[in-house]
């Protein structure tokens, strides 16, 4: 199955979605809508509401709520970005201007609040408990994970161990979130719920990797947005980290200073891409990303095959496989 095959499998279901959506980004007051309508509609390939559609498929889950719990976990993500922009003081999102930049940052915040409230009022009113426990939890999950990536910020000393815990806290918990819901709503049971938690976290861990790689080799023109953004937002990421520890100390001196910098010109990201290679650092994050694919497939293989696994599967190969 190829990729583009995926989204086939719930175009219907997308295509509502997008209905969906712009019936709760609608509000009485215009900058919300606006708002939330300028980082919503502003690109993506919606992975995670179609994580929703497969694993509902997948746990035999036929009913039409499936799109509300889809929009219910691209609004919880819309919200995640607001604040993420303003944390990080970041001046574009997915190639255009960030909302923060546009609208200063106490704005775009309250706007992430109320995504916040509304994907949880979704929730309520379909009255599910449970799924209800599993947000909660994930964005606390995602707070922990955003306030230690900020303490960590420009810290040459952070460890993969740190490095990991943020990237399971904010990415990972999101997608395992995803995957959980279709179990949940498919009633199949501990055991299956357990399974696709851990499909979800491996996938968002590989994805989150491969993220942070593209940010600083990729071609800005491929990619769809500026490299080195983790650079002027003085993010040290496995990349980064991993460099750190091979390279010398002129090397290092001036990885540090770019990052003092923190402007991500071309030359300076093209140095941080001679090292990345010389150092072997790329492939060690591509050997680490293909491993937590493989352990994402594993927990699927709980799973019958069937069009829906198989779909699940096509992702976990395109995560990896991106060609940017």
């Amino acid at each position: 199955m190829q990729y583009k095959e995926v989204s086939q499998l719930v175009s219907e279901e997308l295509q509502i979605l997008e209905g969906e959506l712009g019936r709760h980004l609608a509000s009485r007051n215009p900058l919300i809508s606006q708002i939330s309508e300028h980082i919503c509609r502003s690109g993506g390939k919606r992975i995670r509401p179609v994580l929703v559609l497969l694993c509902c498929k997948l746990c035999d889950y036929q009913d039409k709520d499936s799109v509300v719990y889809a929009a219910v976990v691209e609004l919880l993500h819309t919200a995640t970005l607001l604040h993420d922009d303003v944390v990080d003081e970041a001046a574009t999102r997915r190639g255009t201007s960030s909302a923060n930049s546009l609208w200063g940052n106490k704005l775009p915040v309250l706007v992430g609040d109320y995504l916040y409230s509304t994907s949880s009022l979704l929730v309520v009113e379909k009255n599910q408990p449970r799924i209800l426990e599993l947000m909660a939890n994930t964005i606390r999950s995602i707070v922990d994970g955003e306030l230690l990536e900020t303490f960590k910020c420009r810290d040459f000393n952070v460890t993969e161990e740190e490095y990991f815990s943020v990237i399971g806290s904010k990415t990972a918990a999101l997608f395992a979130l995803c995957c959980q819901i279709g179990g949940v709503l498919g009633k199949k049971g501990n055991s299956h719920d357990k399974a696709l938690a851990g499909f979800g976290l491996n996938l968002g861990i590989a994805f989150q990797l491969i993220d942070d790689l593209f940010d600083l080799i990729a071609q800005p023109k491929k990619l769809g947005k500026p490299v080195g953004n983790d650079v002027k937002e003085g993010n040290i990421t496995l990349p980064l980290i991993h460099l750190l520890k091979q390279a010398n100390a002129t090397e290092t001196e001036r990885i540090k200073q770019i990052f003092q910098n923190a402007n991500g010109n071309p030359v300076d990201m093209s140095y941080i891409k001679e090292l990345l290679e010389k150092y072997e650092s790329k492939h060690y994050v591509l050997q680490l990303a293909a491993k937590y694919i493989q352990q994402a497939k594993d927990d699927l293989s709980f799973f019958d095959d069937s069009t829906f696994s198989e779909a699940l599967l096509t992702i976990s190969d395109y995560v990896i496989d991106r060609d940017f």
